[in-house]
């Protein structure tokens, strides 16, 4: 079941998050409407430092079951 439900997720996770990309320039899909440029901006830096974050307490995990 996790197999199905998984894909599913990112595949609507995807399409969630394409206006904002394309609003900031980043990615221009013409599925959507583009969300506003200040909007777009805003969410691509919030995603991007939870990346940076996250992967970085991931690495410290890593490392210290080591």
């Amino acid at each position: 079941m996790d197999k199905i439900i998984r894909p599913i997720i990112i595949f609507f996770a995807i399409l969630s998050i394409s206006p904002f990309l394309s609003g900031a320039g980043v990615m221009a899909s013409g599925l959507a409407f583009s969300a506003p440029a200040g909007l777009s901006k805003f969410m691509v830096t919030l995603a991007t430092g939870y990346f940076f974050v996250s992967l970085s307490l991931k690495i410290y995990e890593f490392l210290r079951k080591k």
